[in-house]
C-alpha cells in the first residue's frame, strides 16, 4: 500500500508539471477526455449493475414462480386436508350419533329387559304361589277322598247295622206279636182254670158226679194244653219252660182225677204256679216292652245317625264336587301361567337376542371409533392395556407444560376407548399408579378410576431431572402390555447433568430390544421447543418399537 501511495504521489507531480509546461488549451481537452471516460465508465457500471439487477429480477421471478407453486400445491393439500378432516368430522360425528343411538337403545334394551325380569320374577312367585295353592288343594283333595272312603266304609258298615237292626226289630216285633198272643191265650186259660177252680170248688162233694165233667174239663184242660205246647214250640226258651210248667199242671190234674182228694190241692198249686208263670209272663212282658222300646229307641238313634252321616256324606260329595271345580280352574290358570310364562321367555330371548345384537354393534362402532380416534391421533397398539409415561422433570415447569399435559392426558384419559391402565409419572424416580399391575378403566367402575389418575396427576409437582430410563423399567415390568405412551419434554438424563445424556439413551434402546419379543409399540409425543436431540431421540424410539411420534 505504501508503494501505491509512493506511485500515486509521482504521478500527480508528473501531472503537476505537465500542466505548468503546456498551455491551457492542452489542459481543457485533457479534462474533456477524463470527463468523458469518467462518464462512460460510470455509463459501463450502470449498464453492469442493470444486467445485474435483471438476473436477479429473473431469478427473484423464477423464486416467485416456485413459490407460487407451492403455494398452489399447499393450497391444494391444505383443501384436500380439509375435506379430509371434514369428512372425518363428520365420519366422527356419525359414529358418535350412532353411538349416542345404540346406547339409548341399549339403556332402553336395559329398561325393557329389567321390566321382563321383573315380571318374569313376578310371573314366577305367582306361579311358585299357584302351584303351592295347587299342592295344598292337592293333598286337601287326597285328605277329602281319604275322609270320603271313610265315610262311604262308615256309611256303608252304617246302613248294613240299620239294615240288620231293622231285620232285628222286625223279629223282634214279630216275636212280641206271638208273645202277646200266647200271652192272651194263657189268660184264657188263667180264666178257663179259675172257672174250673169255682167249678171244682162247687162239685167237691159231688166229686163222682163231676168226674164226666172233670173228664170233659180234663180233655178240654189237655186240649188247651195241646195247643199251649204247640204255641210254646214257636216261642222263646222261657215260652218252653212255662209250657213244661203247664204240662206238669196237667200231669197234676190228670193226678187229681185220679185222687179227687188230692186233686183240689194240686190243683191249687196247679193254679198258684200259674198265677207265678203268669206274673212272670207279665214280667217278660214288661221286659220285652221295655227291650222293644230301646230297640226303637236305639233304631231312631241309628236312623238319626245315619240321616246325619248320609248329610256328611253328601256335604263331602258337595265339597268333592267343589273341589274338583277349583282344580280344574287351577289346571286352567296353570296352563295359561304355563303358556304367559313360555310367551315371557320367548321375549326375553327376543330382547337377549336383540340386546346381544346392539351390543355387537355397539362393539363395532366402538371399534371402529376407536381406530378413527387412533388414525386421527395416530396413536398405534392394541390400546386395551395402556401405560401412560408423564415427565415431571423440573423442566415442565417452563411455558405452563405441565398444564398442558395434565389436559392432554386427562382429556385422553376421560375419553379414549381402554380397558386397563397404569399411570407412570417421573422424573428423578418413577412412580406408579398403581404400584403394581393396571387400574380397571371400564365398565361400570370404569368412570371413578378414571377419575382417580387423574387426580394423581394433579396431586404432583413437578421437579429434578429426566429418568426415562426407571419410567420404561416400570412400563415393562406390567404384563401383557399392549401400548405404551410417553409424554416428555426433555432429553434423558441423569442426577450429575440435565444435558443430554448418551448413555441413558444407549441403556433405554438396549432394554427396548431386550423387550423386543414383547412387540409393545411405544408412541412418543415432545413437548416444548423440539429441541434436535430430542426430536431425534422420540422419534427413534417409536421408529424402533412400532410406534409414533406427535410433536406438541
Amino acid at each position: 500500500m505504501d508503494l501505491e501511495r509512493a506511485h500515486g504521489e509521482s504521478n500527480e507531480a508528473g501531472v503537476a508539471g505537465w500542466i505548468s509546461s503546456n498551455d491551457v488549451a492542452l489542459l481543457g481537452a485533457v479534462i474533456g477526455v477524463v470527463m468523458l471516460l469518467l462518464v462512460q465508465s460510470n455509463y459501463l457500471e450502470e449498464e453492469e449493475h442493470g444486467k445485474t439487477l435483471q438476473a436477479e429480477l429473473a431469478t427473484l421471478q423464477t423464486v416467485q414462480e416456485n413459490l407460487q407453486s407451492s403455494k398452489d400445491t399447499l393450497r391444494d393439500e391444505l383443501k384436500l386436508t380439509r375435506s379430509e378432516l371434514q369428512q372425518r368430522d363428520q365420519q366422527l360425528r356419525r359414529t358418535q350419533a350412532e353411538r349416542d343411538a345404540a346406547s339409548l337403545h341399549r339403556t332402553n334394551l336395559h329398561g325393557q329387559l329389567h321390566q321382563v325380569q321383573a315380571g318374569h320374577a313376578q310371573t314366577q312367585s305367582v306361579l311358585a304361589a299357584t302351584e303351592s295353592s295347587l299342592a295344598k288343594t292337592e293333598s286337601t283333595l287326597a285328605a277329602t277322598e281319604s275322609t270320603l272312603a271313610k265315610t262311604e266304609s262308615t256309611l256303608a258298615r252304617v246302613q248294613a247295622a240299620r239294615a240288620d237292626l231293622t231285620q232285628r226289630v222286625a223279629g223282634m216285633e214279630q216275636e212280641l206279636t206271638q208273645t202277646n198272643a200266647s200271652l192272651a191265650e194263657m189268660n184264657a186259660a188263667f180264666a178257663a182254670m179259675t172257672a174250673e177252680k169255682n167249678s171244682l170248688d162247687q162239685q167237691l162233694l159231688g166229686a163222682k158226679k163231676e168226674r164226666d165233667q172233670l173228664d170233659a174239663s180234663l180233655r178240654q184242660v189237655k186240649a188247651d194244653s195241646q195247643k199251649q205246647q204247640n204255641a210254646a214250640a214257636e216261642e222263646m226258651a222261657v215260652t218252653q219252660k212255662q209250657l213244661a210248667d203247664l204240662q206238669a199242671a196237667r200231669n197234676s190234674l190228670q193226678a187229681i182225677v185220679d185222687a179227687l182228694e188230692l186233686k183240689l190241692t194240686d190243683t191249687s198249686d196247679s193254679l198258684d204256679k200259674s198265677r207265678e208263670q203268669i206274673d212272670d209272663l207279665a214280667k217278660n212282658r214288661e221286659g220285652l216292652a221295655a227291650l222293644f222300646d230301646k230297640l226303637r229307641t236305639t233304631l231312631a238313634q241309628t236312623r238319626v245317625e245315619a240321616n246325619a252321616t248320609e248329610e256328611e256324606l253328601n256335604d263331602a260329595l258337595r265339597r268333592l264336587e267343589s273341589t274338583n271345580v277349583e282344580r280344574g280352574q287351577l289346571l286352567a290358570r296353570n296352563l295359561a301361567m304355563q303358556r304367559q310364562l313360555a310367551e315371557l321367555q320367548h321375549r326375553l330371548l327376543a330382547y337377549k337376542e336383540a340386546y346381544d345384537t346392539v351390543n355387537t354393534r355397539l362393539a363395532a362402532t366402538k371399534e371402529q371409533e376407536k381406530k378413527i380416534n387412533q388414525e386421527l391421533v395416530g396413536i398405534r397398539g392394541g390400546l386395551k392395556k395402556v401405560a401412560i409415561l408423564v415427565d415431571a422433570s423440573g423442566s415442565m415447569q417452563q411455558q405452563d407444560r405441565w398444564a398442558m399435559v395434565r389436559e392432554i392426558v386427562g382429556a385422553w384419559l376421560t375419553h379414549f376407548d381402554v380397558d386397563e391402565c397404569v399411570l407412570i409419572i417421573f422424573n428423578g424416580e418413577a412412580n406408579a399408579f398403581p404400584a403394581v399391575g393396571t387400574l380397571r378403566v371400564a365398565g361400570p367402575s370404569g368412570p371413578v378410576n378414571r377419575q382417580w389418575l387423574i387426580d394423581q396427576l394433579a396431586s404432583k409437582r413437578p421437579g429434578g431431572w429426566t429418568n426415562t430410563l426407571a419410567a420404561l423399567h416400570k412400563a415393562y415390568a406390567v404384563e401383557h402390555l399392549d401400548s405404551i405412551l410417553l409424554f416428555t419434554d426433555g432429553n434423558p438424563s441423569s442426577a450429575d447433568s440435565a444435558a443430554y445424556n448418551d448413555e441413558h439413551v444407549a441403556a433405554i434402546f438396549a432394554l427396548v430390544e431386550q423387550t423386543s419379543d414383547r412387540r409393545i409399540p411405544i408412541n412418543t409425543i415432545g413437548l416444548g421447543d423440539d429441541a434436535p436431540e430430542l426430536s431425534a431421540f422420540l422419534r427413534t424410539l417409536a421408529r424402533r418399537t412400532g410406534g409414533t411420534f406427535l410433536g406438541r
